[in-house]
């Protein structure tokens, strides 16, 4: 920065420190970047850190950009499937468009199509803070499943299911 560089480049500059100091380092990151008002490009693996330190991400795959676009819409408005896995968790259901309705795996109706477009296979993607559990079999808008493993991690527990009728 004693040379008052363009562009700042950070390949992995928190990747080797333990999480506390991580946090603290990006925080002390982004100050300077507002500081310092300079472009920085940010590389990191590390999901939680991109969405926290970034104005603009891109994501890439196999060498390709797949999308490039503010935290918040590379997380809520993913471009493609890829996108939608590789930036957090995600359910992938796979549902039919019928006639501007999306039914579930077992034919039960999910909800109204955004875009009622021509009937076609889809997958629906779905953030696991967007869904609820509920025992009550054949809800209004639900999925059948079955939970097959949980494991504890602290601020969460993270729910394994299969969609299927059938729960034995």
């Amino acid at each position: 920065m004693v040379f008052e560089p363009p562009v700042l480049l950070l390949d992995e500059p928190l990747g080797a420190l333990d999480r506390k100091l991580r946090q603290h380092l990006r925080n002390e990151i982004k100050t300077l970047h507002k500081e310092v008002g300079k472009t920085m490009t940010y590389v990191t693996h590390d999901l939680d850190e991109a969405l926290a330190m970034s104005d603009r991400i891109a994501v890439m795959h196999e060498g390709r950009i797949r999308q490039v676009s503010a935290p918040r819409d590379i997380y809520r408005r993913p471009a493609d499937l890829f996108v939608a896995s590789f930036v957090g968790e995600v359910n992938l259901i796979p549902v039919k468009l019928r006639s501007g309705v999306v039914h579930g795996p077992a034919g039960e109706l999910l909800a109204a199509a955004q875009r009622p477009e021509a009937d076609t296979d889809a997958t629906l993607c779905v953030r696991p803070e967007h869904l609820r559990l509920d025992k009550a079999l054949g809800s209004a808008g639900g999925v059948q499943g079955c939970i097959v493993d949980m494991t504890f991690v602290g601020d969460a527990t993270i729910v394994d299911s299969a969609l299927t009728m059938d729960c034995s």
